[in-house]
C-alpha cells in the first residue's frame, strides 16, 4: 500500500491523530471509488481520465509544501523518500529548496 504525506492547512504545528490516519485509506478509496463511478456514470472514460489528472496536477501542487512539512516535523530525507515511494537523493533533489 502507498503511503501518503497529508498536510493540515492553516493549522501550523497540528498533527494528526492515530484516528485521523486510520481513516485515510478509507478515503482514499472513496475518492477511487468516485472517480470511477463518475467515469461509469458518463459513459465516458474520457471524463475519468480527466479527473485523475486533475487529482494528480493538485498533488503534485501540494507536495512541496507537504515535503516542507514533513521537514519541519524532523523527518528524515530517507523517511520522505519512503513515504513518496523513491530514494531519499531523489526527493531531496526534487524538492530541494521548495515551496
Amino acid at each position: 500500500m502507498t503511503n501518503y504525506v497529508l498536510t493540515f492547512r492553516a493549522q501550523p504545528g497540528r498533527t494528526p491523530t492515530a484516528q485521523e490516519e486510520a481513516r485515510w485509506p478509507a478515503w482514499f478509496g472513496q475518492i477511487g471509488a468516485s472517480i470511477t463511478d463518475t467515469g461509469n456514470r458518463v459513459g465516458d472514460s474520457a471524463a475519468r481520465l480527466h479527473a485523475l489528472a486533475s487529482l494528480i496536477a493538485q498533488a503534485r501542487q501540494l507536495l512541496p509544501q507537504a515535503v516542507h512539512d514533513a521537514r519541519d516535523q524532523e523527518l528524515t530525507r530517507a523517511q520522505i523518500g519512503e513515504l513518496l515511494g523513491t530514494t531519499d537523493a531523489t526527493a531531496a533533489r526534487h524538492y530541494r529548496n521548495k515551496p
